[in-house]
């Protein structure tokens, strides 16, 4: 009877701990986000750019910017050109690519579709935290930069 079950139902709890690790994580239901292996694969089989959000649950900062895109009605227009990853810091791998000027939180960090990091696309290209964002319009001028570039690179 447990091989059974394990049979019948394992490709479904396979399916289920995926869709766990792709909860909102308050970032906005309206979004769809995946986990980063998932989306990583989206991405290049969609040739969709990647959007990761990096974040701590009890951060002020990344309290303040999951406000501003779980309500932001254009940055959940410009997700479904988008792969939508959002990870709590824990999970980030600690490679150099997922924290290319620091360990600071929250950092938004876009993909493009061969999985490299695109590490000109900064909010601040002077100084420090490059990749950390607090402003709608931020996000949304460097959603639009990014699928301008990937647009551009999948139609040449």
């Amino acid at each position: 009877m447990t091989r059974f079950l394990a049979a019948s139902f394992g490709p479904l709890l396979s399916v289920v701990s995926a869709a766990e690790k792709a909860k909102p994580n308050g970032w906005g239901s309206r979004i769809a986000w995946m986990n980063l292996d998932e989306g990583m694969a989206k991405a290049q089989a969609e040739k969709k750019p990647l959007m990761l959000v990096i974040h701590k649950k009890k951060c002020a900062a990344c309290f303040y910017l999951r406000k501003t895109v779980s309500s932001s009605s254009e940055i959940q227009a410009l997700s479904k050109s988008f792969v939508m990853v959002n990870l709590d810091w824990f999970e980030t791998l600690r490679e150099k690519q997922y924290q290319p000027d620091g360990e600071y939180l929250p950092r938004i960090l876009f993909f493009g579709p061969d999985g490299q990091v695109m590490y000109d696309i900064t909010n601040s290209p002077q100084g420090r935290h490059k990749y950390n964002y607090s402003k709608e319009g931020d996000i949304v001028k460097n959603m639009k930069k990014v699928y301008a570039i990937v647009t551009r690179e999948n139609n040449s």
